[in-house]
């Protein structure tokens, strides 16, 4: 019964990670357009 909640958390946390690696690209992008 549980099974199908942890799915959806599951699917939660790749969304953040997917999220959290286009914020250090953004980033990445402002460190070289400062220097």
């Amino acid at each position: 019964m549980e099974f199908p909640q942890e799915e959806e958390e599951e699917e939660e946390e790749e969304e953040e990670e997917e999220e959290e690696e286009e914020e250090e690209e953004e980033e990445a992008k402002r460190m070289d357009e400062y220097e």
